[in-house]
């Protein structure tokens, strides 16, 4: 998910190859990139498989 809201700001961004700044808001965008990168680093940080198993678990 944080990838392919990466790939969607850089589009929103550089329609042509240079930088605009858009009228409507691209800051979801942007926290939904730093909730899912939040997310993975948390689930795959500990070095035990059984707590990153856990993690996942709801």
């Amino acid at each position: 998910m944080a990838a392919d809201n990466m790939r969607a700001l850089g589009v929103l961004l550089f329609p042509n190859d240079r930088l605009s700044m858009p009228l409507y808001a691209h800051y979801p965008i942007l926290r939904s990139i730093l909730e899912a990168s939040a997310q993975v680093k948390w689930l795959l940080e500990p070095e035990e498989r059984t707590e990153r198993v856990t993690r996942m678990l709801p």
